[in-house]
């Protein structure tokens, strides 16, 4: 990984935007970063560490802090960094949250943190074209999982890597074991295979409880059976007797202990099957005799049934024969009905004709009678109609005759009233003028009224106009008084709305802190499984792993875990085993979400800061108050808005009074002119109305209108009309009923019947003709079905048999039936017993094969966890986790013995200690052996014994190589950068140089080295600096 540029604004002590073009030093490979104490060192280091990971290098500090206290704040603080991974460069930009000021109103808004990354061409990267970049992502979270997956290191390993911070070196070389174990597990991971240990041992202990319940279980069946009498008496003795002897120890110990136990249980089995067989026949035996006696029985009941029947249907036969002479004659009579039925049907159409002729004639006489009341005809014709239809024979022909000749007289009648209507008529329009000329003549006399109202109107609205002015006035000064209180009154109310909008803001993010909580919950769980995913596969990982140095081992030769050379039980070869990538995939998933837990909690941490600086800029908390006040401020607003907005209203009012007054004098004299010419109208119309009425005096009869008396002469016409129609239905009735009566004639002549008498005589009522019907042919079905159930084969064959002897039969079947159900009985209690024994005896075999396997199975599993944990027995004192450390721990001390020699002359080693304490915590120790200690040479000393300087270089050379192995266990991944944060301040000059020769070698290594440190001496010996200096006004800026 190589830092190519660096820029930022707004950051740390950095008020301006600052520019770092690391590319100018990676050539040479080492530059110096100096400056007073104050000027902004680490915040460079701060800058790339919050551009990765969006955090600063300084867990104490939060990013948020990162932003300049120098910058305006309607400014964003950024960092921009771009960086070199093997063969690709990206670009990353972040800009941390910050509060600005409100674009309207007063207080501030919160600006979310932002992040945004690009993948640089190679063509662009070579003309430093950092802004044609590809876009990767542009939110926070989605930056933070694709910069872990292309740096491949987590915060705290490329703290480890890449930064060496300022006054850390010290530390971790002065650590005893206890305090080192866990930084060292965190670093390597190794808490995985300490993990992996406990977890063998749980499994050991899940395999050995199982093992001892499988036995339990085993011992319990033997017992239940016994007791069930599954097995005989004596039996069940030796039984248990031989299960003593069998199941003496949870474990197995041979694979033969319990095959004398299964064996017997297999010998009484058979025992009981053979048994359960013998039964099982002579059941069978008795079950055909009792088959055979049932066959015969039921035999027998359905003969007698079928004999029953068929006398039955014979008794059926002789009540239908007495029947016959009954059902022939009412045959006969239904015969009859049917003849008659049409003949009477004929018949009685005639009277319907007649009936609706006497409707009509009546109807027509009824309407002449009308006419005889208004003297138009006379009374005879409506007695001469009612007398022709008082007998029924009455003669049909001279009643069309007398019709047909009123007919032509009523019609002579209509014709002259027809006349007499249109002379009327001519007199209509005359009176329909007359009625509008009075209508006009009350109109005009109406509007002659109003108008002299109006007038009357106007005289007083003129009377009022001064009181009117002096009003106007008197309202017009009020509001101008009222409106100057406005002022006043927007200060208070902007006040009190901002005071409200602080209590909204409160409670947004006291909502908010509770939605956050939930988050944060939510976050640790899915960070907690996707741990305990990671351990699982890590396992599995580490199972392939002790699979692997198995098939390595050879006889005779010492293991590399426990060093022995007896290997009675290696791991067995895997199946499915789980690599390093897939564990390195589920252990980024558990970074990615432990990020996520950490940044849901840092959220909650500043919205609880918002919450406590939002409560003290609050005067007054309670919302109510604060709504009661506002309301209050804005009622005594408005009204003197309202005010105000009367006074161009009242000012126009006053002007409009005054035109007012003018226009009334106006209307005065237009009503007074209107006035003499509604006068004149009036007069003129009543002279027209004189002369109409004069000329319909002429006409009028009886004091009735021209449109009265013509309305009189129209329903006379339409009365005369009216009998005419009749006098012609009657004609066409009469016709109608001559008719009638030659077609019932007709009928009667074809009819076997000599009169209507007897037509009538033949006819059977409605309920009775139905009666004689159902009974005819509810005979004829039954003699029909008897017929045919006397001739079924069933039946006949049933009437030559002889009786059926049910009873002996009986007797017979009942006496095997008991014979059958007892060998029965025996048959199944003697199978169920030995099903019972053969069942308990495959659940025992079962459970032994299962017990003898399980123990085989686990006796791997329970040697590899007693070795993982170091049980006492194994001759094993260190347990796995422990072991893989010191060998890890073991390399850093090497490798850093090879910088150490280097750069004190070979004067100083470092080794490894066991020190004090329990076997889990010890064996992490370090001390310094010094070669020139003494006179008769080497001697082992503390690492607090060292001087300022010796302790710096001595720590140097130990973070180097920390570093280099944390990067080699990390899969081999290439750190191009260092960045070494002061401590040069305490080494001699002679020792500095060693120092900076070392570090020039891993420059040689193709490294590139960054020094951050104010002390002169190096800028003599790395000639390509970074300057930065300190400002008056406490900001800092690059030196030019």
């Amino acid at each position: 990984m190589i830092f190519r540029r660096l820029t930022f604004s707004g950051i740390g002590p950095f008020r301006k935007t600052v520019a770092l073009n690391f590319d100018e030093f990676n050539a040479d490979g080492i530059f110096l970063l100096d400056g007073a104490t104050g000027s902004g060192k680490s915040t460079i280091i701060d800058a790339i560490v919050f551009a990765l990971y969006g955090r600063t290098a300084n867990s104490e500090n939060t990013p948020e802090r990162l932003r300049s206290t120098h910058s305006s704040p309607t400014e964003a603080s950024w960092v921009d960094l771009v960086f070199t991974v093997g063969a690709d460069t990206y670009r990353v930009k972040r800009s941390p949250a910050y509060e600005r000021p409100k674009q309207r109103g007063t207080g501030t808004v919160r600006v979310a943190p932002h992040a945004a990354l690009w993948k640089i061409s190679e063509a662009a990267a070579e003309k430093e074209a950092w802004d044609a970049g590809e876009p990767l992502c542009t939110q926070s979270r989605e930056v933070g999982i694709e910069l872990k997956r292309i740096i491949g290191l987590s915060f705290s390993q490329f703290s480890q890597t890449v930064i060496l911070p300022q006054g850390e070196f010290e530390k971790f070389l002065k650590l005893s074991s206890p305090e080192r174990l866990p930084l060292l597990e965190t670093l390597f991971d190794s808490g995985q295979y300490s993990r992996f240990a406990e977890m063998l041992n749980e499994k050991a202990k899940e395999r050995r409880n199982e093992i001892a319940q499988l036995h339990a279980e085993l011992k319990f069946c033997v017992q239940t059976g016994n007791g069930q009498d599954a097995f005989s008496a004596g039996e069940s003795e030796i039984l248990q007797e031989e299960a003593e002897k069998a199941f003496v120890c949870a474990i197995a110990p041979t694979p033969e202990c319990d095959a004398r136990l299964l064996a017997l249980i297999a010998a009484a089995v058979r025992r009981k099957k053979e048994e359960s067989a013998r039964l099982t026949a002579a059941k069978d035996l008795y079950l055909a005799a009792e088959k055979e006696a049932r066959a015969k029985l039921t035999g027998a009941k359905i003969l007698a049934s079928r004999q029953l029947q068929a006398k039955k249907y014979a008794e059926e036969k002789e009540a239908l024969g007495r029947q016959r002479a009954a059902i022939e004659s009412i045959s006969a009579k239904l015969e009859a009905d049917s003849r008659a039925r049409p003949v009477s049907e004929k018949n009685t159409a005639v009277g319907r004709e007649l009936e609706m002729l006497a409707q009509e004639t009546h109807s027509a006489a009824d309407l002449a009678d009308a006419l005889c009341a208004s003297g138009e005809i006379s009374a005879q014709i409506p007695e001469t109609l009612r007398s022709c239809i008082q007998n029924e024979s009455f003669d049909a022909e001279a009643l069309a005759e007398f019709s047909q000749a009123q007919e032509t007289e009523y019609e002579s009648l209509t014709a002259a009233a027809r006349e007499e209507k249109g002379r009327i008529g001519s007199y209509l329009e005359a009176e329909e003028n007359l009625s509008r000329l009075r209508e006009e003549d009350s109109a005009v006399q109406k509007e002659l009224k109003m108008l002299n109202a109006d007038l009357q109107n106007i005289l007083r609205a003129h009377a009022e106009l001064p009181r009117q002015e002096e009003d106007l006035r008197m309202r017009l000064k009020n509001a101008v008084r009222r409106s100057e209180k406005l002022p006043e009154l927007n200060r208070l109310t902007a006040q009190t709305e901002h005071a409200e909008e602080q209590c909204r803001l409160l409670r947004e993010a006291q909502a908010e802190a509770l939605h956050l909580a939930e988050g944060v919950k939510a976050a640790k769980k899915r960070y907690l499984d996707a741990q305990e995913h990671c351990e699982k596969l890590l396992a599995s990982w580490v199972g392939g792993f002790t699979s692997s140095l198995a098939e390595k081992l050879k006889p005779g030769e010492p293991c590399a875990v426990c060093g022995s050379t007896v290997h009675p039980a290696p791991a067995p070869k895997r199946g499915e085993q789980t690599d390093r990538a897939a564990v390195e995939e589920a252990r980024q998933e558990t970074d990615k979400y432990f990020a996520l837990y950490g940044g849901k909690r840092e959220q909650l941490t500043q919205l609880a800061g918002r919450m406590e600086e939002l409560k003290k800029n609050l005067a007054d908390p309670d919302p109510e108050r604060l709504r009661a006040l506002k309301e209050k401020y804005s009622a005594e607003k408005a009204e003197a808005e309202k005010e105000r907005e009367k006074i161009p209203s009242l000012e126009s009012a006053l002007s409009d009074l005054e035109q007012a007054a003018q226009d009334l004098t106006h209307r005065r004299l237009q009503t007074e002119t209107q006035i003499g010419a509604h006068t004149a109208a009036h007069n003129l119309l009543t002279r027209q109305i004189g002369e109409l009425t004069e000329k319909l005096d002429e006409i009028r009869m009886d004091g009735k209108t021209v449109r009265e008396t013509l309305s009189a002469a129209e329903k006379k016409i339409s009365r005369l009309q009216a009998v005419c129609t009749g006098f012609r239905q009657i004609r066409q009735r009469c016709k109608n009923v001559n008719d009638a009566r030659q077609a019932a004639r007709e009928a009667l002549l074809e009819s076997p019947f000599k009169d209507f008498a007897q037509v009538n005589a033949a006819l059977l009522p409605q309920g009775k003709r139905q009666e004689y019907a159902g009974e005819t042919e509810k005979y004829y079905r039954a003699a029909a079905a008897n017929e045919k159930a006397l001739a079924a084969p069933e039946i006949k064959e049933a009437l030559a048999a002889p009786p059926a002897k049910v009873a002996e039969l009986e007797e017979e079947y009942a006496k095997t039936e008991k014979e059958s159900v007892s060998a029965a009985q025996k048959a199944v209690k003697s199978e169920y017993e030995a099903q019972k024994a053969e069942s308990l005896a495959e659940k025992i075999s079962r459970l032994s094969k299962r017990w003898h396997r399980e123990t085989e199975d686990a006796g791997t599993l329970l040697q590899l966890a007693a070795i993982a944990n170091a049980d006492p027995g194994t001759n094993i004192d260190t347990p796995l986790g422990m072991w893989v450390l010191f060998r890890q721990f073991e390399q850093v001390v090497e490798r850093a013995n090879e910088y150490l020699q280097e750069i004190s002359n070979e004067r100083y080693e470092l080794r490894r200690t066991q020190e004090e304490g329990r076997t889990r915590k010890k064996g992490l120790g370090l001390e310094i052996i010094d070669h020139e200690g003494s006179a008769h040479g080497q001697i082992r000393r503390s690492v607090s014994s060292l001087s300022g300087g010796e302790t710096f270089y001595t720590s140097l050379s130990l973070a180097l190589a920390l570093a280099e192995t944390v990067q080699e266990q990390n899969g081999g991944r290439r750190i191009d950068t260092l960045l070494i944060d002061e401590g040069f301040g305490t080494l001699s000059d002679e020792v500095r140089e060693a120092v900076m020769k070392t570090l020039h070698t891993l420059r040689a290594h193709g490294r590139v080295i960054g020094i951050i440190s104010h002390v002169s001496e190096l800028k003599q010996l790395i000639p390509n600096r970074i300057s930065l200096e300190k400002k008056a006004d406490g900001s800092s800026a690059l030196r030019s």
